[in-house]
This record gives structure tokens, sequence and C-alpha cells, in this order.
């Protein structure tokens, strides 16, 4: 007996990248790692679908585009040496934490300070995964070693997703 399966069944073909756009994802891996300037926070976001359900929907275009087993991968600073960067990082990884539920949402307009629940990194990321929330994406260009936007083997420019905003569902 025979199937029949195309090679980007077997091998993870080269779609489109994941458009830009609000996407239901389940945490698939989590990890905390320590950097020689700070710790990091890795997420590999996957089981994507549109905010309804849905794995299946039409672009501007009028295509189909199948999310299919795509993935998004997001990287927070837990801490850095560069206090801006330990700001931003800490920042999403507190909305991370309100988008899961485990922090309350403060109150709209409130300044209020929120108190981060875990007692560091590895207890965050145990804690996370498996969870569930809506990731706001948005495409961004990669670039190579030298910061010059990397390219395919035919030459195209290549595009990542990459996680700007989490939302409670």
């Amino acid at each position: 007996m025979s199937f029949k399966v195309k090679s980007d069944d077997m091998f993870g073909g080269k779609g489109k990248p994941l458009p830009n756009g609000v996407y239901r994802a389940t945490i698939e891996q989590a990890d905390a790692e320590d950097l020689e300037n700070g710790t990091q926070i890795r997420l590999r976001w996957g089981n994507i679908r549109v905010a309804d359900g849905a794995t299946e929907f039409e672009l501007p275009d009028g295509t189909m585009y199948r999310i299919g087993n795509r993935k998004v991968f997001d990287r927070q600073w837990y801490e850095h040496q560069n206090e801006d960067a330990a700001a931003i990082g800490q920042r999403m990884v507190m909305l991370q934490a309100v988008a899961l539920r485990f922090v309350e949402l403060p109150e709209r307009g409130s300044n209020s300070e929120l108190e981060f629940p875990f007692s560091g990194p590895l207890a965050y990321v145990e804690a996370v995964l498996g969870k569930e929330c809506l990731i706001r994406t948005r495409l961004r260009q990669r670039l190579d070693r030298q910061k010059k936007p990397a390219r395919d083997e035919a030459g195209d420019p290549i595009f990542d997703a990459e996680v700007v905003e989490y939302f409670r569902p």
C-alpha cells in the first residue's frame, strides 16, 4: 500500500510567514536561559489559530491561509545589564502573566505597580507551560550576523513573526 505525501509534509515546508494579526496560541515550550548579559525567558507558541478557533482564514488578496503547524518564538529579558532592556523585558513578561491569568487585570487608567507572583524565572517558565492566551504578532525582517537583511536560497528576504502584545481570551 502506498500513501501520497508532499515533501513539505515531511520536511516542514517554507510557506508564507504567519501574517500580522491576533491569534489564540498555547505555550508548548518554555525555558529560562542565563546569558552573559542577563536572563532570558524563551517561549515557543504553538496550536496557533485565529481568535475564534479557526485554523484557516482568508487573506486580503482573497487567497486562503492555512496556519498548519506553525510556531512563534518569543524571547523576553527577565534580567539584563542594560536597564532599558531589563525594563522592556520585565514589562512584557508581566503582560504575559496578566494575559495568562496569573496576575489580576488592573483597572483601566490605573498606574498601580503589579507584583510578579513567581520566585524567579524558573518558577515562571514551569507555570506557563501549556497555558494559552491571545497574542498579537507582527512580521519582522530577520537580520544576519552582520545585521543585514537575511535572505533565503532564492534571494528573498526572510521574515519572522514576533509577539508584540498579549491578551486574555
